[in-house]
């Protein structure tokens, strides 16, 4: 029999049964699955209460079995790796006090930077919170965190240094996803995370590459794919940036913007608002068509892991243009060559990087093949064969045979 490993993972979106309409830790959990499944057998665990069947394909509600039938679960299907991909506090503590006795081996894949829980409790993260907000109610919640700031970053910092070390202490492994987040692990855990770290990227989503000859046939589009909620995705930056676009002409150039989210309404009246015409909002769509057509892609996240929307934008020769501070970007592409990364707080920069590619077809062309090339680094079949190793180091002798 295959050795069975159980995903235990997020909830971000129920209510459908698209894969494509889950956040990137799903789509991520699914392709693993999918991926070894000649040579694992995959077994997944969700906390929320929902149906399974809006879920991705999850089996087990930890809420309702609790730790004894967790316990059984794993005997009865012969789980001997349990690769969590969802880390608060309490959840790490259930599975150390539940998983005791079992033998299992516990791995941890980390799908953030290290210190995001505390990243929006800052006086700008508030602040735009309380403006794109739409309920009174969540508008009074971020007044009160900027009001009492000090206080509220003491405490998430406390609880991330609890996690971390609850991290350190229950898992054999914690994958992150740069190497530039080995230092902050550290910071936060020292050498016992440290020492169990591994780094293993993510990988591309989609098995095709867009055939380079497909390039020239590139639509003047600029395309976001998101969810849209401002205070990890900042899409009001990309309004902005576009409004200037607008203004200098560039009549024949659109921006798109997939995804949804509780800012999703603010964000087209302030469209409208800005007097924006060739701004189109398309709520969840399957992204690949756009993709395949797009010819630039954006983001101006504060907030990222290692975002598979930019490698699902280059492995279709979509040239990524960012403003961010997220030291992971210089992971994924070449300033210059394949893509353009600007500062946080640079929007001008992006702004005029952004205006030198929609003059210059020429050079759009040349860098979208360098996206192209580069997104081949990610192939699925190299990460995923990372991720096997690394469950074969923690089989039982009997098992790995």
């Amino acid at each position: 029999m295959l050795p069975g490993v159980l995903i235990f993972t997020f909830d971000n979106l129920p209510g459908s049964s698209d894969p494509r309409e889950k956040g990137g830790v799903e789509r991520f959990s699914l392709r693993l699955a999918d991926s070894l499944s000649d040579e694992f057998r995959f077994f997944f665990a969700y906390k929320q209460e929902v149906d399974p069947k809006h879920y991705i394909r999850g089996d087990l509600d930890v809420v309702k079995v609790g730790a004894v039938g967790l316990r059984k679960y794993i005997r009865d299907n012969g789980i001997s790796i349990v690769h969590l991909q969802q880390y608060r506090k309490q959840t790490l503590q259930f599975f150390r006090d539940a998983l005791a006795g079992t033998g299992c081996t516990v791995i941890a894949t980390y799908h953030f930077r290290p210190y995001t829980d505390i990243q929006e409790y800052t006086s700008d993260g508030c602040l735009r919170r309380m403006r794109w907000e739409l309920s009174l109610g969540r508008k009074l919640k971020w007044l009160k965190r900027l009001a009492l700031l000090p206080h509220y970053r003491k405490k998430r910092a406390a609880e991330m240094l609890c996690k971390f070390s609850l991290l350190g202490e229950l898992c054999s492994s914690v994958v992150f996803l740069s190497p530039s987040y080995l230092p902050l692990a550290d910071s936060l855990a020292g050498l016992p995370l440290l020492v169990k770290s591994r780094v293993i990227p993510n990988p591309l989503s989609y098995d095709r590459l867009l055939p380079r000859e497909e390039i020239p046939g590139k639509e003047n589009t600029v395309l976001v794919v998101s969810r849209l909620e401002e205070a990890a995705k900042r899409v009001s930056a990309i309004l902005r940036i576009w409004s200037q676009v607008e203004r200098r002409g560039f009549d024949s150039w659109n921006l798109v913007i997939l995804g949804d989210g509780y800012s999703r309404r603010s964000y087209e009246k302030s469209a409208a608002v800005m007097g924006l015409r060739r701004v189109s909002f398309k709520g969840f769509q399957e992204p690949l068509p756009y993709y395949e057509k797009a010819a630039v892609f954006m983001s101006c996240s504060p907030v990222e892991g290692f975002p598979l929307s930019v490698l699902e934008a280059m492995q279709n020769a979509v040239i990524p243009v960012v403003a961010s501070d997220v030291e992971v970007f210089p992971d994924i592409f070449t300033h210059g060559e394949s893509g353009l990364l600007y500062r946080y707080s640079d929007l001008d920069g992006c702004l005029e990087g952004l205006v030198s590619l929609m003059e210059d077809r020429g050079k759009r062309e040349k860098m979208a093949e360098a996206a192209l090339r580069q997104s081949e680094n990610f192939r699925a079949e190299r990460i995923m064969g990372m991720y096997a190793s690394l469950y074969r180091e923690f089989l039982p002798e009997e098992k790995a045979e």
